[in-house]
């Protein structure tokens, strides 16, 4: 009881030593999570991110490292750093810097692990996003850290308090074992500078001590993207005419069969056709998004699948965990738009959709159908000669859908060549110039609007135009 009385009296009297020493601590784990996470939070994207020999056992030996027991890393950095151990000229033994060693050397894997894992896992939802944007793998690493960081720091959070909680059962146990035969280990253990036992210091690595998370000012890819000469240099490319003759296939799966297709500058182009027909998969092969199994696609004469003067809008485009004019920025920043640039560009492309309004606002908090054209405005930072549209307005209410057809005929008279996909008859005879129409991942009639609906070349397309079911 005197013993917790004084305690709590060296707590409530501010005593030097005892803050001293709960200083020493908060020091030593905190430079030991942040070194860790200087290692950690790259090799574990590196690893999520890359393929190469060799990797699947990488990833196994981390994972595995994130059960090391502490008391195996505190006897290794031992032999490291003793006099007779290949460190031991440093003179770091029994020092803060050990600690730090010690404690950076049990977070490390479970930093590296959970890091790999929550952006493998974003990596998927944000992929064809990211390459449709033309961001690099360096943009990619910053990107995906960025806006995974809520979930890395609950992630490790929990990890490391669970480290903790381990690593404080096992030193009750020993504690116990002590008290119960307190001559057992006294001569073989090592002794501190007061000439005690070590173990009975009570001093132990504190890898649950929550870390502290630095949050960028700004998104990672628009400080280490640079504008290479900006949109100028990309004025001399053209992607049109974009001409198609392909087939595409996952396994026994057919997407597309021996689609031949050409797209001219001009109006709007639609593609028509039910579900499963290949509408998307067509779309992400104009994109350069999927290589075609057999057969080429030309952009403008060029074979290369480098993005040139695209862009493309995904049915379900992801919003980056910022502002609605951050998100526009940054395609503003993929595109190659100068820094001083930006503000105002942003301005004028919410403008143009409707939204400067909202411009503060967090991009996941709007509609879906402001969404849409928050990504509309961040697919148009790039100019594109080509846009192309994955169902656009396919889950949005009328309003909202007459906002994004508005903005789609202002592309197009503004010169932009729009390629969309749609099932939506309505649709397609107040935007389309020309139909094509596919069933089964095959071209079933490419004519213009007039001549689709009204003098349709193919039994399948007259049955769509009359809502029967096409197969």
């Amino acid at each position: 009881m005197s013993e917790g009385l004084s305690a709590w009296q060296l707590i409530a009297s501010g005593d030097a030593t005892l803050i001293s020493i709960v200083r020493l601590s908060l020091t030593i784990t905190l430079a030991a999570v942040a070194i860790a996470a200087v290692v950690g939070l790259p090799l574990g994207a590196l690893l999520a991110l890359t393929r190469f020999p060799g990797r699947s056992p990488l990833v196994v030996l981390v994972n595995g490292f994130m059960g090391l027991p502490p008391v195996v890393v505190g006897l290794t950095v031992y032999l490291l750093l003793s006099r007779s151990g290949p460190l031991g000229e440093f003179g770091l033994l029994f020092t803060p810097a050990a600690m730090v060693i010690a404690q950076a050397l049990l977070v490390l894997p479970i930093i590296a692990a959970l890091t790999r894992q929550t952006i493998e896992d974003l990596w998927r939802e944000y992929r064809d996003e990211l390459t449709a944007m033309g961001v690099g793998p360096t943009g990619r690493v910053v990107t995906l850290l960025w806006d995974s960081r809520f979930s890395l720091i609950t992630r490790n959070a929990r990890r490391l308090r669970a480290g903790g909680r381990r690593s404080r059962h096992s030193n009750d146990r020993r504690r116990q074992h002590r008290r119960l035969y307190p001559n057992h280990d006294d001569h073989d253990r090592a002794r501190n500078l007061k000439g005690r036992p070590a173990a009975r210091d009570g001093a132990r690595h504190h890898p649950d001590r929550p870390h502290s998370c630095h949050q960028c000012r700004c998104l990672g890819p628009a400080n280490v993207v640079g504008a290479t000469g900006g949109l100028m240099m990309r004025a001399s490319l053209t992607d049109l005419p974009l001409i198609l003759d392909v087939s595409l296939s996952a396994g026994a799966t057919t997407m597309l069969d021996r689609v031949n297709l050409a797209i001219t500058p001009g109006a709007p182009t639609l593609v028509l056709g039910p579900n499963g027909a290949g509408k998307t998969s067509l779309l992400r092969v104009c994109m350069g998004l999927a290589a075609p199994s057999a057969g080429t696609v030309s952009w403008g004469g060029r074979t290369d699948r480098g993005l040139g003067r695209r862009a493309m809008l995904l049915q379900k485009p992801v919003m980056l965990r910022c502002s609605v004019a951050a998100n526009v920025a940054y395609g503003l920043a993929q595109a190659g738009c100068r820094r001083h640039r930006r503000a105002a560009r942003t301005e004028e492309l919410l403008d143009r959709v409707g939204l400067l309004g909202l411009a503060a606002r967090a991009a996941r908090r709007l509609s879906s159908g402001e969404q849409q054209r928050v990504a509309l405005a961040r697919a148009l930072a790039r100019e594109p000669e080509i846009l192309l549209l994955d169902e656009p307005t396919a889950s949005l209410d009328p309003a909202a859908t007459r906002h994004v057809e508005e903005i789609i005929l202002m592309a197009s008279q503004s010169g932009t060549k729009i390629v969309m996909a749609s099932h939506d008859l309505g649709q397609v005879r107040r935007l389309a110039a020309d139909v094509v129409f596919l069933v089964c991942g095959r071209l079933c009639e490419h004519a213009s609007v007039d001549d689709f609906f009204d003098r349709p070349s193919s039994a399948k397309a007259a049955a769509f135009i009359q809502g029967d079911l096409v197969l």
